[in-house]
Parts: structure tokens; sequence; C-alpha cells
């Protein structure tokens, strides 16, 4: 598979585990990038600035919104991320779509060369 693609389908899978992580509660950043992290064989390495660049996409999409708290165990300000009622509408698209085509795959795949 190509970088580009290969590059392409990873963004989409990151940003469907986001939104799916999201639809239970709303998370601070690390906390987030923790949990995406976690039993992950393509993000176990994700690096900080690169999730940040995702978070912005999806909240210049309006899927996520984010706000400033005070985190007392942390006595600081950080950003918690909640899901938007349009995230929620785009990650059942997602799984709309990504339903379709693992299917598709099945059937290219499953036949008799």
């Amino acid at each position: 598979m190509n970088d580009v693609l290969e590059n392409k389908l990873k963004r989409v899978i990151l940003d469907i585990k986001v939104l799916h992580i999201l639809m239970e509660r709303p998370y601070y950043e690390d906390e987030l990038l923790q949990e995406v992290k976690n039993d992950s064989r393509i993000f176990a390495s994700l690096k900080e600035g690169m999730f940040y660049a995702r978070l912005c996409g999806l909240h210049d999409q309006e899927y996520i919104f984010c706000q400033l708290e005070f985190n007392k165990s942390k006595s600081r300000l950080l950003k918690m991320y909640s899901i938007t009622e349009t995230g929620k509408l785009q990650l059942n698209k997602c799984k709309k779509m990504w339903e379709f085509v693992t299917e598709e795959m099945s059937v290219i795949l499953d036949r008799e060369a």
C-alpha cells in the first residue's frame, strides 16, 4: 500500500477512534491521548503534536468542542474535549461507511482469482 493511502486511512481511523472515545464522556487532552494509545498497534507511538493537529482538525469541522477547565489534581488549566451533535452524526456516517467498505473488501478478497 502506498504511503499516501496508508496515512489517510490512519487519519480516518484516528478520527473515528477519538469520536468514539468522546461518546463515553469528556476527556482532558492528555487523558484522551492516552486512551487513544491504549490497546492500539498503530497509535501506540502517536506523538502529542500529531495528535493535537488532528484534534484541531476535528474542532475546525465542529465534530468536537474544546474548553479550558481547571484541573484540581494538576493545579492548572487544561483543555477538555467533548463530542458535538455534528460529531455524533459524523461518527454514525463513518460507522456505516466502514461497514460498507469492509463488506466490499470481503467480497473482492474472497473472490477466487
